[in-house]
């Protein structure tokens, strides 16, 4: 039997449709994912994609550029954020080598400090020479030793951006765009049956009932029988 969609937005079988979310940088690819989840059998199954940008790799060259994307990210204290997009931007704007002091103090940023201006978050782990620096510091000055591996480092970043909207805008899965699936013309009634029946879509919801599982088995206090075997 053909699946249907609901008036709620589920599919025939008490299913809701799959939110999918794909890091792109855009172009034909992106074109192509669109008409792919367009199609009824994928429609069906998926609501429309949702794209979250890549991050090209000249765009962490300078050290704006990467705490910007290191923020989108999340990797970034707060307290060190608020300094760099309110005092960094001006000072960056007067003189980009200009842009870290606003965590040190003026002509400070190139070396460890004992007072800088943004106290570093309790805590750091590292030498002792690490645990005096700013995080957003620390992480400017070793990308820079990183030189061709820079695409696998903004790469990295791409996919951390993604799985943040992941888990703050409830979306079901991330995929790269350079997913295929074998859609094309068919019969009325092989359509009618691919749609009842997407692979993909199960493989997903496979693992999504699998991931649930664990995690209600993880959270569970652990019993006596356990407790006696541990011992």
């Amino acid at each position: 039997m053909a699946a249907t969609n609901e008036p709620d937005g589920t599919i025939q079988g008490g299913r809701r449709k799959l939110r999918p979310l794909i890091i792109t940088m855009g172009g034909q690819r992106q074109s192509h994912l669109e008409s792919m989840f367009a199609h009824p059998t994928m429609s069906a199954h998926f609501e429309s994609p949702v794209f979250s940008p890549g991050v090209p790799q000249r765009s962490i060259r300078s050290a704006r550029g990467l705490l910007q994307v290191a923020n989108s990210a999340g990797l970034l204290p707060q307290h060190e954020w608020e300094a760099l997009s309110t005092t960094g931007e001006d000072l960056y704007h007067q003189n980009p080598l200009t842009y870290l002091d606003c965590l040190t103090g003026p002509g400070r940023s190139s070396k460890p400090c004992d007072d800088p201006v943004v106290p570093v978050l309790p805590g750091r782990e590292g030498s002792q020479r690490d645990k005096k620096l700013h995080y957003s510091i620390e992480l400017w000055w070793k990308s820079k030793s990183i030189s061709r591996e820079r695409s696998v480092l903004a790469c990295f970043l791409a996919h951390l951006i993604a799985m943040k909207r992941l888990v703050e805008e409830g979306f079901d899965f991330v995929l790269e765009d350079n997913v295929r699936v074998p859609v094309g013309e068919e019969t009325c009634e092989a359509e009618q049956e691919r749609k009842a029946y997407c692979e993909c879509a199960e493989r997903i919801w496979a693992t999504l009932d699998a991931s649930t599982k664990l995690s209600s088995a993880s959270s569970k206090p652990p019993t006596n029988a356990e407790d006696s075997n541990k011992q």
